[in-house]
């Protein structure tokens, strides 16, 4: 998996409230993984953001598993509340 930076000047709406200055991370990667069925392909793809003074605030991922569509998962996490 390989991490790169997308921005330094994010913006985003969360429910935990209004974040600027966000340092977003573009997140993609794949390789082989032991299924129960043998070795599989699987594909990662997603973003991170990182908020100054805070830390994580959003977090998004999406696996694919090759030839099996109904294994992909996608996970999506956001800050809910925060107190400045």
């Amino acid at each position: 998996m390989t991490k790169t930076v997308a921005r330094t000047d994010g913006k985003i709406s969360l429910p935990a409230g209004e974040f600027e200055g966000c340092l977003v991370l573009s997140i993609q990667g794949h390789g082989q993984v032991t299924a129960p069925s043998g070795p599989v392909e699987v594909t990662v793809e997603g973003e991170e953001w990182f908020s100054p003074g805070v830390g994580l605030i959003k977090g998004s991922f999406r696996e694919d598993v090759a030839g099996q569509p109904d294994n992909a998962t996608r996970v999506d996490v956001n800050l809910a509340s925060f107190n400045r």
